[in-house]
């Protein structure tokens, strides 16, 4: 009984432990979003305003793309602490996936723009419809596009590729960036890994957008893979979805 109780005691104290370690990172993320909010509002305005001086333009891109990633960190870190605590949940729905991608590449468009990038757009999937979260794969897709946009140079290419395939809908992003050596393709999708430490100096972050779209696709049932010929031959991220055909598929539960 003494043995039963002591378990049952740390037991609670680990609950407590993990109540109080989501608390924090939730003030944690208010309190560092609630005055990055209006900066981001107010370079936005700026960037957007014909009478901005051409030479303060592209400053001003800068600090509006700088600021947008501190915040997708904190978005990130909060998401990952979802996931390890089991409290992410999806909202699924029948949706279009064709105008998730879209919707997509519209929010990663200035970054595209700003290196010159060619997108080359081959959605060629008949039936584009699967039961979803379009705001959790909107935030796949959108990872994986501002990777490709962050790892291509300048003048390089973004390829994005859908097709039917035996039931489920296979989605491509394709770069031609600085790819990935071969013995870190199993790990590119753990937590908080970019690779080695020159790819951590050059680009920044934490790694965690692609544990976190591994995440969300396990979720969904689906998959995601990382293929590359090795360093400076690029990168391709294949996902596959359950193809849904709008009469009786049912939802995720």
């Amino acid at each position: 009984e003494a043995l039963l109780a002591s378990e049952a005691a740390l037991r609670k104290q680990a609950e407590a432990v993990v109540r109080t370690k989501d608390h924090f990172l939730a003030t944690l993320s208010h309190e560092l979003r609630t005055p990055l909010s209006p900066i981001a509002m107010m370079v936005t305005m700026m960037e957007r305003d014909a009478d901005l001086p051409p030479r303060l333009r592209n400053g001003v891109a800068m600090m509006r793309r700088n600021v947008e990633m501190e915040i997708r960190l904190i978005d990130d870190l909060l998401d990952l602490n979802r996931v390890m605590s089991g409290k992410m949940r999806l909202d699924v729905k029948l949706i279009h996936v064709h105008d998730v991608l879209a919707q997509a590449l519209q929010t990663c468009a200035p970054d595209i723009s700003a290196k010159g990038l060619n997108v080359e757009l081959d959605l060629r999937a008949h039936n584009d419809l699967a039961n979803a979260d379009p705001a959790r794969l909107q935030q796949v897709f959108w990872n994986l596009l501002r990777n490709a946009s962050k790892f291509t140079p300048e003048g390089g290419r973004i390829a994005v590729r859908t097709e039917n395939r035996a039931g489920k809908l296979h989605v491509e992003v394709q770069d031609s960036g600085v790819g990935i050596e071969p013995e870190l393709l199993p790990k590119v999708f753990d937590a908080f890994e970019q690779g080695n430490e020159r790819i951590t100096r050059q680009f920044g972050g934490l790694g965690l957008g692609l544990s976190i779209c591994k995440a969300i696709m396990d979720m969904h049932r689906g998959t995601i893979r990382a293929l590359s010929d090795g360093p400076n031959k690029g990168a391709t991220f294949a996902i596959e979805l359950l193809e849904a055909s709008g009469l009786d598929d049912g939802p995720i539960v």
